[in-house]
């Protein structure tokens, strides 16, 4: 999974405390771009809550969860054949 980390939110207040941060400690709350590698069935948690929450796991520990907030699509024209398809490195970030 691809990322960019764009902005670090004070919680209790909902403001931003740093923009474009190094990493996030625990207990932190961020807005991130997040990349799937693979096909993903989600909706953003304002229109469809039970497919708007994610949780990201590493080594079988659970190091991120969170809500969709927005979700952008990217199609390219394939080359080899008259298909439309996604593609992550078309995306506007």
């Amino acid at each position: 999974m691809y990322y960019d980390l764009l902005l670090n939110v004070f919680v209790s207040a909902g403001k931003t405390t740093e923009e474009e941060p190094k990493a996030i400690k625990s207990g932190d709350a961020a807005i991130v771009n997040l990349v799937p590698t693979k096909p993903l069935c989600v909706e953003s948690f304002q229109e469809f809550p039970p497919l708007g929450r994610f949780a990201v796991r590493d080594m079988r520990q659970t190091v991120a969860v969170g809500v969709i907030k927005v979700i952008l699509f990217a199609y390219y024209q394939c080359c080899s054949c008259d298909e439309r398809t996604m593609h992550h490195s078309d995306f506007p970030w």
